[in-house]
């Protein structure tokens, strides 16, 4: 499954998700669905600076470890 937020209804977990949780997965999801795209890889590529995917790479970190205390 791509869609992360369809995933954690699924499973149930849209009630215990913050809401900048919440915004983090859409965003999570938004990467996702561009870089499946060739031409849009190019253009996610150029607009993902070091210190964006920094930040996205520590907060993944952070949700996975939420996850998987859910487990």
């Amino acid at each position: 499954m791509h869609n992360l937020l369809k995933l954690c209804e699924e499973v149930g977990l849209m009630t215990e998700l913050a809401d900048k949780q919440l915004s983090f997965i859409e965003q999570l999801c938004s990467y996702y669905i561009k870089s499946r795209y060739t031409e849009e890889l190019q253009r996610l590529s150029a607009a993902l600076t070091k210190e964006k995917a920094t930040s996205l790479y520590r907060e993944t970190g952070e949700l996975f470890a939420w996850l998987s205390q859910k487990i």
